[in-house]
């Protein structure tokens, strides 16, 4: 895989699993009512990219070819994960809605990408 893609893709996921377990206040609004619903969308947009970015990078033709599809897949698990794991927190719930945004950031991020589109026919 593309090596400085995939040191930002892990650093990235570390980061969304960091805020993940971080503890919230609930309580008022930011900007707007559902703004973690952005907030999810733009971090799994970020992450799906940078996960289509190493595969398409890869000295392996088969995976560089398929990297639009293994960022989705991998995008969704960990979205997937993520809030089971944050089932289990005191202090966080799991949330389909949540999971739903994830995976809306990761297609709109595949879809909208030129490299997502032109290598996976």
């Amino acid at each position: 895989m593309g090596k400085p893609y995939s040191l930002f893709a892990l650093l990235w996921a570390l980061a969304i699993f960091w805020g993940a377990s971080a503890r919230v206040e609930i309580g008022g609004y930011l900007l707007f009512p559902q703004e973690d619903k952005l907030a999810h969308f733009i971090e799994f947009a970020l992450l799906a990219l940078l996960i289509h970015r190493a595969f398409y990078h890869s000295s392996r033709l088969s995976l560089a070819r398929q990297a639009a599809k293994w960022a989705f897949i991998i995008s969704v698990c960990y979205g997937g994960v993520l809030e089971v794991y944050q089932r289990y927190l005191p202090y966080r719930s799991c949330d389909i809605v949540d999971f739903l945004a994830d995976c809306a950031g990761i297609l709109a991020a595949l879809f909208i990408s030129p490299s997502a589109r032109s290598t996976d026919a």
